[in-house]
């Protein structure tokens, strides 16, 4: 079945678009200029709006870089402050190693000492006791020099006895 054009002016039919065009243009010339100037009315509206949509994308493409240039300065400063955690975390490392291998030291300076204070009480109680004998043998030493001085008196005596 054949499709149908109807002129939208006076309701006439035809077989084809193109005769429907051919007919406003002739019988109904002020139409074909009203639906030109409606033409050009909705291309300027349509121009207008690319004009707007243009200016948004060039607004949005430079919001677009400066958020690029942010977001490297921001990745710039995450890499930083990594590398200087990384560097923190390293000297805290060594810090602790440092403080356990002290803490050695000292536990080994204690465990010295206490074997250092032993070691003086021992010799502390040798110097007593020797101090002891010494005394015992300057009281024994005395107490043969006296038998010494008794007998080289008995002896002189003796001596002169005979």
């Amino acid at each position: 079945m054949p499709e149908n054009h109807v002129c939208t002016v006076c309701d006439d039919t035809f077989e084809s678009e193109k005769a429907l065009h051919i007919h406003e243009s002739k019988k109904h010339p002020s139409k074909q200029a009203q639906d030109l100037q409606d033409l050009i009315q909705k291309f300027d509206q349509e121009a207008s709006e690319v004009e707007k949509l243009k200016k948004k994308k060039e607004h949005l493409e430079e919001e677009l870089e400066e958020e690029k240039e942010r977001n490297e300065n921001l990745s710039e400063t995450l890499d930083h402050l990594k590398q200087q955690k990384q560097t923190l975390e390293e000297s805290l490392e060594e810090r602790k190693q440092r403080i356990e291998g002290l803490e050695d030291q000292l536990q080994q300076e204690k465990e010295s000492e206490e074997e250092l204070e032993e070691e003086l009480e021992q010799k502390q109680e040798q110097i007593t006791s020797l101090e002891k004998e010494r005394d015992s043998l300057e009281s024994s030493l005395a107490d043969t020099q006296n038998l010494i001085n008794k007998f080289e008196t008995q002896v002189n005596e003796m001596d002169e006895k005979l």
